[in-house]
Parts: C-alpha cells; sequence; structure tokens
C-alpha cells in the first residue's frame, strides 16, 4: 500500500481531507493514487457475496463503498461488475445472495471487454426516473475506472445521460447530481493533469449562453454537459453558468441545490472569483459535499458564508462534521453564534471545542468584543476554572495582543474569586453549601452550556444574593435532591438538607421567582429531557404563586402533545404537597378533557387519600381552595383612602361593592387620589382571584351536583367545616336545599341561614351525630313540599347553581321498567363529538379503548344505590375526529350493574343488567335526564 496521502493544508487552521483538493482545480492539484491491487482471490470473493445479507443486496452506495477496496485488479474489477449487474436483476426477482454467487461461480470466464464493461451500465429512456442514475452511479463508478480509460468512461457517460436527453438537451434527471459527486470523488481525483486536459478537450467549446432548466430541489442547471466540464475544470462553461444565473437565484434554496451549484463554483477561476459569484447569486453551503468546495475554493476567507448556512442549514450536523478541518480561531465566534441560535448544536461545538482547545481560548477572547462576547466570556470563565494552565499558557505567548492578554487576565482573577462562599452566609447555611460543593460537579449529561449560574438571577437569603459558586452548589443540589420522596443516598441527603435550608431562610417570594427562572430558561433552550431535573426546583421552593401559574400549564400541556411534561407536572404539585397544590390535582382529576392525564391525576389523589386515611371525595373535600378569604369568607382589596369589598352574586359572579355599598363588576382603575403603590398591587390580586374564584367554583358546582345524584353523605362534622364552615364554599352551600338523613325514615329538609339551620316550619335544626348530610334530590321530596321550597327559594331570592328544586324528575314507561335496559330516549342520531361531550358533561366516565382506539361505553356510578349505569354506544374514537369517517353516533341502550365497576372489566359488555324494577327511581331519573339531553341535542 502506498503511504497515506496528505490532505489540503490551504493555511494555517485549515487542513482539509485528500480529496477536498479536487474540489479546486484552479489550484492543479497532483493526482492521488489508489494504491497497490491485492490478489485476485477467486473462491474468496464468492465466500463473501454468499454471507450477504438481503438488506445490502440493492445497489446502495453504502452497502458497496463497504466491500469495493480504491484499488484492484482488472480480474476483481469486472468480478464486482457482473456482481453488481446480477444483485440489480435479484432487486426484482428475489434470487438469494448465494444464488447470484452460484451464477456467478458458473460462468467459464469473468473477464470483460470495455464494451461488454460498458453494455453492463444499460441505458434507460425514462427521463423521470432513477434509472441508471440515483442508487447505480457510485458503486459503477468505484469499479468502471479499472476496465476503462478515462476518456471512454466519460464517453460512456455521455451516452448514458444523452439516452436521457440530459447530455445537452432539457433533460434533467433526479440522479444527476448524485452522478457528479460520484464521479468527482471516485474517478476525477485520480486523474493526471493531462488527463484532466484531454478530458476537457474532448467536451468542446460551449455556446455562450446555455439553456437552464429546472432542477426538481428549486434550482435551474444547465445540460449536464456543462455540469461536467465545471467538475472537470473547464473555467469559461462555469462562467457561463454563472453569469446566466439572476442575482439572489441561489437565496431560497439549500442542501441538494448547494450541492449541484457548488459544481459551478467551484470551477471558477480563484479566489476572488469564487466570493464574488456566491456574494451575487446568495450562496450559502448548506451541504456537506458543497461546504468542501466552498472550503478548498475560498479557505478562511469564506468563514462568513459558512456562518450563515450553519445558521439556514436543515441538517447542520453534515456541515459540523466538515468544521472539525478547520481549526481557526475565528470560526469560534460564528460557532457560538449558532449555539446560540441552535440549542440543540451544544454538543457538536463542545466537540469542535475538544478538538481545537487552543484555537477555541483564543477564538473565544477575540470574539469578547463581538456580539458573542457575553457568551464568549462564560466559555472562557468555565476555561479558567478547568484547565487554567492552557489559557495561561497563550496569555504568555509573543504576539498577543495587549488588549486581550489584559481581558484574559482578568478572566483568570474573575474565576478564580468565583468559587468562594460568602463568608457572610449562616453558619448552618455555609456549612450545607460546602457540603454539596464537595460531591463534585454533576454529570455532564445534566448541564448544558447555557446553564450557567452568572447568567441566573442569584437567590437572595438574609437580604444577600448568593455568590456564584454558592449558586453553582444550589444547582448541583437541585440535580441531586430527589422529588417526593425521601433520600437514599449521601449524596441526595447532603443536597436535601442545602433546600431545606434555604427554603426556612430564603422568602418564599424569592424561592418561587428563582424557581421560575429556572423552568423559564428550560423553555427557552428547547426543553431538553436531560436537564428537566431543573423543573423539581418548583417542587423544592414553590408556594401558591408556584401553583398558581404552573397549574393552567399542566392543564394545557396535553394539547401540545406534551402529555410527559404534563405528568411532570403533577408530580411537582404533588411533591408542592401544600393544599393549593393538590387541590389543583383534585380539580384537573375532577374537570379535564384529556383523559390520560384526569385518570393519572385521579390515581394520584387515591395514592394521597390512601396514605391519609381517606376516600377520594373526602380528600377532594379537604383540598378545596380558600382563595385568599378569611374565615367569615370575606376580602378586602385596599386602594388606600378606598377599599372594596368581595361579593359573590346569585349567579356565582365574584363582584366587589364599595364603600357606598354599591356593587361593582370589579374594583376600578387607580385615581389620582389612590394610593401609588396599594391601588395598582390591589386591582392586581382581584384579577388573579377573580380567576382563581371562577375556576374553583366550576369544579366545586360539579361535585356538589354530582354529590346529589350520586346520593353522597357527609357527617355533621365535616359539612360545618368543610362546607357550611368553608371560606368559599359558605357563599355556595346557602343556595342550596340540603338534608339530613337517619337510620330509616324520611330525610328531613333543611336550608343554611347566618342564624343556623332552619327545616320547612324556620324551627331551628340540631344535627346527631349519627346523622348524615346530603345535597337533596328532587325525587326525595313529596310533591307538596317540594313546591313549598321552591316558593320559598323564590321569596329569598336564592338561585341554585344547578337544577335542584326545579330538575326535570323523569321515569321509564311501564314497558321498559318490566326489562333491564333503557332504550326509548336512545337511538337519535348525533355527532360523536355531541355525544362525547353530553356524557362527559353529566359526570359519565369512558371505557376502555378496543381494537382501532374505539370506546363502545361510558360508565357512571351511584354511590347511594351502589349501582354503575352503564351507557352502550356505537363506539367513539379516544383520538376525536370521527366525523371524518362516520358523521353519526348513536347512544344504543343503558343498564345497570351492581357494584363499582372499572372502565376495563366492561369493554365490549353484552350482558343482562339488573332489573330496572331494582333500580332506585332516582338514579333512573338521572339517566334519562342525561339521555334526554343527548336525544335534545340530536333533534338540534
Amino acid at each position: 500500500m502506498s503511504e497515506p496521502q496528505r490532505g489540503l493544508d490551504l493555511e494555517a487552521g485549515l487542513a482539509l481531507p485528500p480529496l477536498a483538493r479536487f474540489r479546486a482545480l484552479w489550484r492543479d492539484p497532483d493526482p492521488l493514487e489508489r494504491g497497490r491491487a491485492r490478489a485476485f482471490d477467486r473462491a474468496k470473493l464468492l465466500a463473501r457475496l454468499r454471507k450477504w445479507k438481503p438488506d445490502v443486496w440493492s445497489t446502495s452506495p453504502r452497502a458497496w463503498s463497504k466491500r469495493l477496496p480504491p484499488a484492484m485488479s482488472r480480474q476483481e474489477a469486472c468480478f464486482w461488475l457482473r456482481a453488481l449487474r446480477e444483485f440489480e436483476r435479484a432487486r426484482w426477482t428475489g434470487t438469494s445472495a448465494a444464488a447470484v454467487a452460484d451464477q456467478l461461480e458458473a460462468l467459464p470466464d469473468w473477464s470483460l471487454t470495455p464494451l461488454e464493461a460498458a453494455e453492463l451500465w444499460p441505458p434507460t429512456k425514462d427521463p423521470h426516473g432513477f434509472w441508471p442514475l440515483r442508487g447505480h452511479s457510485e458503486p459503477r463508478l468505484r469499479v468502471l475506472p479499472h476496465l476503462l480509460e478515462p476518456i471512454a468512461l466519460l464517453r460512456l457517460i455521455r451516452e448514458r445521460l444523452d439516452a436521457l436527453g440530459a447530455w445537452s438537451g432539457a433533460g434533467i434527471p433526479a440522479g444527476l447530481v448524485e452522478l457528479l459527486t460520484a464521479y468527482g470523488a471516485l474517478a476525477l481525483p485520480y486523474l493526471s493533469r493531462s488527463e484532466r486536459a484531454e478530458l476537457r478537450a474532448e467536451l468542446g467549446e460551449f455556446p455562450p449562453e446555455p439553456a437552464l432548466h429546472f432542477h426538481g430541489y428549486g434550482v435551474s442547471l444547465p445540460p449536464a454537459r456543462f455540469c461536467f466540464a465545471a467538475l472537470l475544470g473547464h473555467q469559461e462553461a462555469a462562467r457561463q453558468v454563472i453569469s446566466a444565473w439572476s442575482p439572489g437565484a441561489l437565496a431560497p434554496y439549500s442542501r441538494q441545490d448547494a450541492s449541484g451549484a457548488s459544481v459551478f463554483l467551484g470551477g471558477l477561476g480563484g479566489l476572488a472569483e469564487c466570493l464574488a459569484a456566491a456574494e451575487r447569486l446568495e450562496f450559502y453551503p448548506e451541504s456537506e459535499p458543497a461546504l468542501l468546495t466552498w472550503l478548498a475554493n475560498t479557505g478562511l476567507a469564506g468563514l462568513e458564508r459558512v456562518r450563515g448556512a450553519l445558521l439556514r442549514a436543515e441538517a447542520p450536523s453534515e456541515l459540523q462534521r466538515v468544521l472539525l478541518h478547520v481549526g481557526a480561531p475565528r470560526l469560534v465566534a460564528d460557532l457560538l453564534a449558532v449555539r446560540a441560535a441552535q440549542p440543540k448544536q451544544a454538543k457538536a461545538v463542545a466537540r469542535w471545542a475538544k478538538e481545537h482547545p487552543r484555537a477555541w481560548v483564543e477564538g473565544s477572547l477575540r470574539a469578547l468584543a463581538g456580539e458573542q462576547g457575553p457568551a464568549a466570556r462564560d466559555e472562557l470563565i468555565d476555561l479558567a476554572r478547568a484547565e487554567p494552565e492552557l489559557l495561561r499558557e497563550l496569555l504568555a505567548e509573543e504576539g498577543l495582543e495587549d488588549e486581550l492578554r489584559a481581558e484574559g487576565q482578568a478572566i483568570l482573577r474573575e474565576s478564580a474569586g468565583g468559587a468562594e462562599l460568602s463568608s457572610e452566609l449562616p453558619e448552618p447555611l455555609r456549612g450545607a453549601f460546602a457540603a454539596v460543593q464537595e460531591l463534585g460537579k454533576a454529570k455532564a449529561a445534566a448541564r448544558a452550556p447555557w446553564l450557567r449560574a452568572r447568567a441566573l438571577r442569584p437567590l437572595a437569603v438574609g437580604g444577600q444574593e448568593l455568590s456564584e459558586a454558592a449558586s453553582e452548589a444550589l444547582l448541583r443540589a437541585l440535580y441531586e435532591a430527589p422529588l417526593g420522596a425521601p433520600p437514599a443516598s449521601e449524596a441526595e441527603r447532603v443536597a436535601q438538607a442545602l433546600l431545606d435550608e434555604l427554603r426556612q431562610r430564603a422568602p418564599e417570594e424569592a424561592r418561587e421567582a428563582f424557581a421560575w427562572q429556572l423552568y423559564e430558561l428550560w423553555e427557552r433552550n428547547d426543553t431538553p429531557s436531560k436537564q428537566k431535573w431543573l423543573l423539581h426546583a418548583l417542587a423544592h421552593f414553590g408556594g401558591e404563586g408556584t401553583v398558581a401559574r404552573l397549574t393552567p400549564l399542566i392543564r394545557k400541556w396535553p394539547g401540545e402533545s406534551q402529555h410527559q411534561r404534563a405528568v411532570l407536572g403533577l408530580d411537582l404539585l404533588r411533591a408542592i404537597g401544600s393544599d393549593a397544590a393538590l387541590g389543583a390535582i383534585a380539580g384537573i382529576a375532577q374537570k379535564l378533557k384529556y383523559r390520560a392525564l384526569k385518570r393519572r391525576a385521579a390515581e394520584c389523589l387515591e395514592q394521597i387519600a390512601l396514605a391519609r386515611g381517606l376516600s377520594s371525595d373526602e380528600l377532594a373535600d379537604r383540598l378545596v381552595p380558600e382563595c385568599g378569604l378569611d374565615a367569615a369568607g370575606q376580602r378586602s382589596f385596599d386602594y388606600g383612602p378606598r377599599q372594596f369589598a368581595f361579593v359573590l352574586s346569585p349567579e356565582l359572579t365574584p363582584l366587589v361593592r364599595d364603600g357606598s355599598g354599591k356593587l361593582r363588576k370589579a374594583p376600578p382603575k387607580p385615581g389620582k387620589s389612590d394610593d401609588e403603590a396599594l391601588a395598582p398591587a390591589a386591582l392586581k390580586e382581584w384579577r388573579a382571584f377573580r380567576k382563581q374564584v371562577k375556576e374553583a367554583l366550576a369544579v366545586q358546582v360539579q361535585r356538589l351536583e354530582q354529590a346529589m345524584v350520586s346520593g353522597r353523605r357527609w357527617t355533621p362534622g365535616d359539612f360545618e367545616a368543610l362546607l357550611r364552615g368553608h371560606p368559599l364554599l359558605r357563599h355556595v352551600a346557602p343556595s342550596l336545599l340540603w338534608a339530613a338523613y337517619g337510620e330509616g325514615g324520611s330525610p328531613r329538609p333543611f336550608r343554611i341561614t347566618p342564624a343556623g339551620l332552619l327545616d320547612a316550619a324556620g324551627a331551628p335544626l340540631e344535627l346527631g351525630q349519627e346523622q348524615r348530610v346530603g345535597v337533596i334530590h328532587a325525587l326525595e321530596l313529596e310533591p307538596a313540599a317540594r313546591a313549598a321550597w321552591d316558593e320559598r327559594w323564590d321569596e329569598l331570592g336564592l338561585l341554585a347553581p344547578f337544577p335542584q328544586l326545579d330538575r326535570e324528575v323523569l321515569a321509564p314507561s311501564a314497558s321498559e321498567l318490566a326489562g333491564d335496559s333503557l332504550r326509548e330516549l336512545a337511538g337519535a342520531d348525533t355527532s360523536p363529538s355531541q355525544l362525547r361531550g353530553s356524557l362527559i358533561r353529566a359526570g359519565w366516565t369512558r371505557g376502555a379503548a378496543q381494537d382501532a382506539g374505539l370506546v363502545c361505553e361510558h360508565l357512571k356510578y351511584f354511590s347511594s344505590a351502589d349501582l354503575t349505569a352503564l351507557a352502550l354506544h356505537e363506539g367513539l374514537s379516544v383520538t376525536g375526529g370521527d366525523e371524518r369517517w362516520n358523521p353519526f353516533a348513536r347512544l344504543e341502550r343503558c343498564l345497570f350493574l351492581r357494584g363499582r365497576h372499572d372502565p376495563d372489566d366492561v369493554a365490549w359488555f353484552e350482558g343482562e343488567g339488573v332489573p330496572l324494577g331494582e333500580v332506585p327511581a332516582l338514579v333512573l331519573s338521572e339517566v334519562l335526564r342525561d339521555m334526554q339531553t343527548i336525544a335534545r341535542r340530536a333533534e338540534g
């Protein structure tokens, strides 16, 4: 084998691969050497063929490039060309690899004449097909140069392209760029100077204005004859094409167009000509071949175009591979700009810095004065802490500008001082920080170039901001500390101890601001999964403000295809653990259109309830938000000279009452006489409060209605503490009619007044400990009593938040009552979305998804009767969009099962239910009411 051949060392800091020199033929490079061919071994080659797997039978360039050596004897070239042709046939006939080898072994003679070799590259008449170009050019051009003279090979290519009308005509086959790339890599580099000149002469003269034809990727290309001429260094042909393109012709295009256009830029006559053409055409090297061509022609003078290409490129990783050959300090500023614009490229930029450490340091120093100055400073400080000797070595060199040397010395001093904790911290906190510092650096995968302590607004403790070193230790602690679990290792224990100290010593507002800053930083940098531990700060430092800001995000994330992030949000709320946080989880479990997250929230509540020895409903009772109301359910918004008191209207609309007793929809805008600090803050508090109250009441009203429907009961103590005495629900409870339920006997209705509980006669009512309290249903009242209570409600001006005394009371017909299913109100055609929405709004739970994601049942549990209602329908898609394939949906029937059933237990239910005669009238009425609602909507 020959000695390894050097690449193209154009200037200091730029060493390109050997093939790159042939992308700038005006430099007149020496040809490459193929090396010495190995001895031909017929048996060994046949054995290799028999081992090939079916996935590499085709003419894939990648598959063949791994198996064909750069140098081969004529005998081996004949063998591989025949094999290539047989594999092309086997691709369509299904012939096995062993059968292909057997066919070749049966040949008495493998030798090929030049004419026979050419015939194994068959022509085609299909101008739109890939044959024989895409996928077939590269394997053949690895073999044919060993069998044909250079001019014979060029003539063969001409004949094949002529068959497509592409050599001198308008046909531009889709594989032309691939053919040019393969010829430029596999044939051209091995031509001598005289052979290159002979091929240029073979192409002849060119018309002054070439005809341009639309290329499938966007840019217009000339006939293939011009393309090969430019590739072979025919400068006049390249100039004619470049001049024929209009100014800015390449601006809208990228990648494939850049590869094709670079052929003509590389065929020009030198650096200045290439730079001028790229400027006029707005060319950017946005593919790997284009970038190699560009750097081979322009060297470091073309780096400005490289920066533009990196910022525009669809697949910049290709370009990053090429840039590893460029060790120039001036490239650093461009890489920093790319990393800022495309955070996902941070890993590639870090690899470049590792490959060229000295250039990275020098380039960062020179970038301090430019747009990337802050990022460069961060890089240098990190480097000064990790490898200070590298920076000191560079600063000691002669020739470095005094200004840069001074900047570097200042960064060294700054990095040394930033590693110290503040001596003014309280000793327990200082000790906790020091213990975390001893853990060392976090795993590299957990950190990112954009995550630097000095770029954060530091947390303030006791009026003093944490130092940079302390902030770094805090990030380390957040990475180590467990979320919602006891520490399991020494590192976790040390980290948790620091966070506990900070939670005690730092104000809640400062802690929440710091945690939310980390979330916003994570979001701005494309929410990388490796850095999602930053969100744990919301749990460790979060309070009421965090819950208020985080909950709306959790509710909307599933709709943005971010289910896993929403699940993490639930975990954060659970780890915060406050009543407000758990109340937010309860609200999600009660009312959310995204079923998977809703179920996850319900499971979370069940686990918490189990740990506390409560049911899910009992836990939800204890998580109703107080919304900042005092024990009497009042709250005032202070403007200084004026105050506005919260009032809830009968329609459950939050209002305020001013000092004169006038009701307002909201506090007015602050006036000149109002306190400059108090009034704007009070108005801001009101807006947040109003939103919180509306959201809380929407959930609680639905809970109370379902409690009435299902027959839920409370103990007298829970009723007094969780309903009548709750700061928010005390405004809602008096608008409902309640009842005391005892062992046997009829329920005793009562209403809530400021003076106490009053029965139907207006007499005080005392609840016994053995009694239970519930929202009474209209069916539980005699008609006369119901009418009397309804009249009393009108007299008092009370308005129930949902139909109660005026609720429709329905009953099945006698014929239906004899069976086990409700059918009379079923059968109405409605849209899938209407059916789905009606069931969910009425408190029905979706069944389990089956084949094709269809759900054919919804469930509703009635605790007082211990029955599960099962609504069967034709099937609704869990993903929605049913209207596209089925504009109608129909509720078929509804039956009842004893006990509480899981959705998975009743999938595709086909059995019988409890006889309707055994189902309580209240349960039947509520199910019929829901069915009637669906039927009415179907009617329009």
